[in-house]
């Protein structure tokens, strides 16, 4: 019996300092996430500044270049009507070059503009890829916050199973998994993933299909990153480091991480569906837009956890007809792609 209770002792240590760990990492998120946002703003409202500027400019240098021109055009019908001598026709002809002299000159001053203006939009883009690729990384760290949480729990629950088992007591559940991932901004991110993929493509390809069928439509970008586009409308992105995108034409979004061997489903229809999690040791939950949750154990125990945080045990046979679904789906969404992204180009 010590010896139980000092393994459970054990455990519980392993698990605060797993907690401990997990709350360092939820800081340096929210710090990284803030730092992120706050830089996107400054450069937003430096570019903005930068427009309006090169705008203002141009306007001025056109306001500028047409009364020249109508000044130009009245002293020239002047000097048509009163001049006949040698002396007005050379001023005649001074003016006129004078007058296309500023017409260049305006037309220099555009083409300037022109390019800044280029520049700035340019600038902007790289700006956005690199907020996306940044937002990616905040939710690969919060993923790997989930799977050290997940671990702390399942250590903490196998030292209360034994204990419980040294007195033939039978465990009903799991320990649940916390889960601090905002269900109202990860479907955005996702999307962003899709976004942060470069713009021009280094090879796109469109296999021979049977008469009458569209084959799919693979594009494949410079840095590896392969986008398949498939007949009934799914599209499904694979990266370099395996994590896999699928975004379905009713506004399904499927993520895998493949560090940690999870996948994610949410909907950004607004129809109010929960976000689903599949993690690798066959833990299934679902989050919903109220706050509520169910998680699905391994061992089909079921597990209830209302807004506020109350949590209920639920038996396998009384678990509610969405569990039972979840159930069905373990181990993956449904239609499950291709596992990498060099499968995806095959």
């Amino acid at each position: 019996m010590a010896e139980l209770r000092a393994r459970a002792e054990e455990a519980e240590r392993v698990a605060k300092e797993e907690r401990r760990r997990s709350l360092a990492l939820r800081t340096e998120l929210e710090r990284e996430r803030a730092k992120h946002a706050k830089a996107l703003e400054v450069e937003a409202e430096r570019t903005a500044s930068a427009l309006a500027a090169a705008a203002d400019a141009k306007t001025t240098a056109d306001k500028l270049a047409r009364r020249e021109r109508r000044l130009l055009d009245q002293q020239s019908q002047w000097a048509d009507a009163q001049l006949t001598t040698k002396k007005g026709r050379e001023e005649l002809e001074r003016a006129t070059t004078e007058l296309e002299e500023v017409k260049s000159a305006a037309r220099a001053q555009d083409r300037r503009h022109k390019m800044e203006t280029e520049r700035l939009r340019s600038r902007n883009g790289d700006l956005s890829s690199r907020v996306n690729e940044l937002e990616d990384e905040v939710r690969r760290l919060g993923v790997a916050k989930l799977a050290a949480e997940e671990r702390a729990a399942a250590a903490a629950d196998a030292a209360t199973r034994r204990e419980r088992r040294s007195v033939a007591e039978v465990p009903t559940s799991s320990a649940p998994m916390t889960m601090s991932m905002s269900t109202t901004s990860s479907s955005g991110a996702i999307a962003a993933k899709a976004a942060a993929s470069p713009a021009s493509p280094l090879r796109a390809s469109e296999p021979a299909a049977p008469s009458g069928k569209r084959a799919p439509r693979v594009v494949r970008f410079p840095n590896g990153t392969v986008k398949e586009t498939r007949a009934d409308g799914v599209m499904v992105v694979g990266f370099t480091n395996g994590d896999l995108k699928v975004q379905r034409t009713d506004g399904t979004v499927e993520y895998y991480y493949a560090e940690v061997g999870t996948w994610h489903a949410s909907n950004s229809s607004g129809n109010g569906a929960p976000e689903l999690y599949f993690f690798p040791g066959g833990q299934a939950e679902a989050h919903f837009v109220g706050g509520s949750k169910e998680i699905l154990f391994p061992d089909g125990a079921c597990r209830l956890v209302d807004a506020n945080g109350e949590e209920e045990d639920v038996p396998p046979a009384e678990a509610p007809v969405r569990l039972r679904a979840l159930a069905a789906l373990r181990g993956g969404p449904p239609s499950r792609p291709h596992g990498r992204a060099s499968e995806i180009a095959a």
